[in-house]
């Protein structure tokens, strides 16, 4: 059973980084303001506006929480300021939601086989597959509500997130 999860986060990850680059086509404003945002906390520990390391992030005329800025930092580091790099930490948690979602579905129910369907299914599903090639925050909550459910101690310490 573990190597067929094994097969199924690999084909999860094919379906989520290769390209990542080019497709989705475009670039949303939203995406770039991820990126410049941890691009700016990179090289001057502050925001675009200038607000030292900012629990709440200003955006083009909205506001936005800052975990996902927080995680493209690294990335930004290593890559550059690229649409890869700003991408990257999404295709990333999206291939772990697949493997969150069969360790909650095996916790969940006795027959293992429902946590392996399960975790294929959101390998494959279009959806996911789309929010997890973008720089998109509601992605994130396919690989932390797992994990939340699973273990609710540690809502506490990422609720504010």
């Amino acid at each position: 059973m573990k190597r067929s999860i094994l097969v199924v986060v690999v084909l999860a990850f094919l379906l989520r980084v290769p390209f990542l680059a080019e497709l989705p086509a475009g670039f949303t404003p939203d995406e770039a303001s991820f990126g410049y945002d941890a691009y700016s906390l990179i090289k001057t520990a502050s925001d675009q506006w200038g607000t030292p390391f900012p629990l709440v992030l200003e955006s083009f005329g909205d506001f936005k929480a800052p975990l996902y800025t927080y995680l493209t930092i690294p990335s930004i580091a290593l890559f550059g300021l690229t649409k890869f790099a700003v991408r990257l930490p999404n295709a990333v948690l999206g291939t772990f939601s697949v493997l969150t979602v069969y360790l909650l579905v095996n916790e969940l129910f006795t027959k293992k086989k429902f946590g392996l369907v399960a975790s294929f299914m959101l390998a494959v599903s279009p959806w996911h597959i789309m929010l997890s090639r973008g720089a998109f925050e509601a992605n994130l909550s396919s690989f932390f509500m797992p994990n939340l459910l699973s273990n609710p101690s540690i809502s506490i310490s990422v609720g504010f997130l």
